[in-house]
């Protein structure tokens, strides 16, 4: 009978090179970490991009919501818009807004909340808070529990010489009139607007209940600094309300 050996030589030569522990190469590191730093470098322009549009869409849902609070008041009001004011010293400007509520506390039955007077330390309603200023915070008062972050019109939404909220059917172009927008003032700064990052904007509001955005060079074109008690012959605000847009 014939006889068969194996040699094992090799085969333990083989074991012995395949347990041998494998490392990366300083080179070899170096190459991940500056491919790592190049995907956060091109992700987090996405990512911040992605957040502020969420937050974009969050306040123009806000803006639908308010809207729509206007037209259940008006449908029950015979078509007339509420009276209700922004903010107290907006009666130095209309003597009879000096006893009206503010306007998010005449919405507050139509949208759901608590009345921002009620209870200090109640956040009234997140419908008038955009969630864009809360994070920006360019002013302190803004971040105040019942401080609202959208401005009525009140200059072109209330007929000041009767104490009473105009006529919805009276708007001459409603997809051009203004009703609602976020808080802004003519003095202020492109930092102050919420949305947009590199590009400035405002979220708008228009009678005919759609939601568009202005940019800040739109805003500031069509409202040139002026003192708060003259907006109202400013384009932002009267456009569309007593003329055809366009025409």
């Amino acid at each position: 009978m014939r006889r068969f050996t194996v040699s094992l030589k090799g085969t333990r030569r083989c074991a012995r090179r395949t347990a041998k522990p494998s490392a990366f190469t300083l080179v070899e590191l170096l190459v991940v970490i500056s491919i790592i730093a190049l995907l956060i470098a091109i992700l987090i322009p996405s990512l911040q991009k992605a957040r502020q549009q969420a937050l974009t869409v969050t306040c123009q849902s806000n803006l639908r919501q308010q809207l729509i609070g206007v037209s259940v008041y008006a449908s029950e009001y015979n078509g007339y818009f509420p009276v209700g004011k922004n903010f107290d010293w907006e009666k130095f400007t209309y003597p009879k807004l000096t006893f009206a509520d503010y306007i998010q506390d005449v919405l507050i039955p139509y949208l759901g909340g608590q009345r921002g007077d009620a209870n200090p330390d109640v956040d009234f309603s997140g419908v008038f808070r955009c969630p864009a200023v809360e994070r920006l915070a360019s002013h302190d008062w803004m971040t105040e529990p019942e401080q609202n972050h959208y401005r009525y019109n009140t200059h072109k939404a209330i007929l000041h010489e009767k104490g009473s909220g105009r006529a919805a059917g009276t708007v001459r172009s409603p997809s051009g009139a203004v009703l609602f927008y976020d808080l802004m003032f003519p003095d202020w700064r492109p930092k102050d607007f919420p949305h947009g990052g590199g590009t400035p904007l405002i979220n708008v509001g228009y009678v005919d209940s759609h939601v568009s955005t202005v940019t800040a060079t739109e805003y500031y074109d069509a409202s040139p600094f002026a003192p708060h008690r003259d907006e109202a012959g400013n384009v932002f605000v009267s456009k569309g309300w007593d003329t055809i847009c366009g025409g």
